[in-house]
């Protein structure tokens, strides 16, 4: 179908009434609202920029756009114009690279487009989406009366016009509830619904992902309707000595608040965890650790809720750690757990925290998550990134550290699609440079197959 150009055909009197698939195709119009999608076939800076200028001619409220880079190899080499194309743009969303068949290029991927884009500043917002449908989500919640939405590209982006065509032809959802930036990422970047703090009987029938003090998360700047949900210890006690005289923790707890009840109550065992942040519950499920210690060395068992709704106490043994991971956890959501400690003095409990403390690297004051990747086997992240002169690199308004290459963190006006594409490009430089692939550590900070 292709689209007749009614309002146009005065300033462009040489347009056809009608224009090949793909060429500002009407995908979706509301006339009473002034909501237009329309989707353009548009990959190289010259095409896109005319289709940014036709679609200024229907002068709506506001202009946005979602594009799709075609081929690395194009990527590369336009990169540097695709912005300025974009200009007076007043949102774009950029998908990963269409490969068409090529094989990853360095200096055409994704994270570099992004790092164009937000040096450039010729248009509005811009922001990174994992994927078609992580955009339609988008779009479908965030759209407004007088929205102009150019879906442009060669890629599979088409899906994205498919989807707003047969699922936004029976009618919009309700305006969705604003969501907040920042409130939960220790990045303070990311668009997110504030967190909802819930019962262990009210979790059972809740929907949504658990998220603790945010320390170790990343969340997308794209309106995802993303719910987390924390844990409540509700009136009972979060700690506690049971009648095996084992000491008890409530997962929702922050584990600094662990540590310091231990040190009181003489238990010693956890001192290496010393300003480790993050809750109970998130050390057991990253099975976080330092020093040569993992918190799973000193649990000896988890009362765990599944998605079923079903409540179980499963043992160390069946809980599958290993290096950053819970096996049993990535199905379930830990509540309290039992510990593995020893009798211990509280003034040399608390000297050895002190010992442990001093040996962490310096974070405080940074808005940072820690560690952005987990190290391989037989090396570390660090190195491998310094090695691969990652240290310094900034994207935006996220930079990683001066003093360590395995850090990233924020400045004010950063945006959690920095954070993401400068994570994607240290991964890069490291496989460019080692050919190995490291893992994020950061929760959420999933690069799919993204190039």
């Amino acid at each position: 179908m292709g689209y007749t150009f009614e309002r146009v055909a005065s300033v462009l009197p040489q347009a056809c009434e009608e224009l090949p698939d793909r060429r500002f195709e009407s995908v979706y119009t509301d006339d009473k609202r002034e909501i237009r999608v329309v989707a353009d076939y548009a990959h190289h800076p010259v095409e896109l920029r005319r289709a940014v200028e036709m679609a200024r001619l229907f002068k709506p409220k506001r202009l946005r756009a979602v594009f799709q880079p075609h081929r690395y190899s194009r990527t590369k080499a336009l990169r540097e114009e695709f912005p300025a194309a974009f200009a007076g743009v007043d949102e774009v969303v950029l998908l990963p690279v269409y490969a068409a068949s090529e094989p990853p290029l360095a200096g055409g991927g994704l994270a570099d487009l992004y790092q164009s884009f937000r040096n450039s500043g010729g248009c509005g917002a811009v922001m990174l989406a994992r994927s078609v449908d992580e955009a339609f989500t988008h779009f479908t919640r965030t759209v407004q009366d007088g929205d102009f939405v150019l879906v442009a590209g060669a890629g599979n982006v088409i899906a994205l016009a498919e989807q707003i065509r047969e699922k936004w032809a029976g009618g919009l959802p309700p305006v969705a509830e604003p969501e907040v930036c920042g409130a939960v990422s220790w990045f303070r970047t990311g668009s997110t619904l504030p967190p909802r703090e819930v019962s262990e009987t009210e979790l059972a029938a809740a929907a949504g992902s658990v998220v603790g003090m945010g320390s170790n998360s990343w969340f997308s700047d794209l309106t995802l309707g993303c719910s987390p949900l924390r844990v409540s210890a509700g009136a009972g006690e979060r700690f506690r000595i049971n009648a095996s005289g084992e000491v008890v923790a409530h997962c929702g707890a922050p584990g600094g608040a662990l540590l310091d009840w231990l040190e009181k109550a003489g238990f010693s065992g956890l001192e290496f965890m010393d300003s480790i942040p993050g809750t109970v519950g998130g050390w057991l499920a990253m099975n976080a650790g330092a020093h040569g210690g993992c918190v799973g060395d000193k649990i000896k068992w988890i009362r765990c809720l599944y998605p079923d709704g079903k409540f179980d106490t499963i043992s160390h043994d069946q809980c599958g750690f290993s290096y950053r991971a819970c096996a049993a956890l990535r199905r379930a959501v830990a509540l309290e757990c039992g510990l593995s400690l020893s009798a211990g003095v509280p003034e040399a409990i608390r000297k050895r925290r002190q010992e442990f403390r001093e040996k962490r690297i310096p974070l405080a004051g940074l808005r940072c998550c820690g560690s952005v990747f987990r190290n391989p086997p037989g090396d570390s992240a660090g190195r491998l990134l310094d090695a691969a002169g990652c240290k310094g690199l900034r994207i935006g308004g996220a930079a990683v550290a001066d003093f360590h290459a395995n850090i990233i963190h924020t400045v004010d006006g950063a945006t959690s699609s920095d954070v993401f594409a400068l994570a994607l490009m240290m991964r890069n430089r490291v496989r460019a440079a080692f050919g190995i692939e490291l893992v994020p550590e950061i929760c959420g900070l999933d690069f799919g197959g993204i190039e």
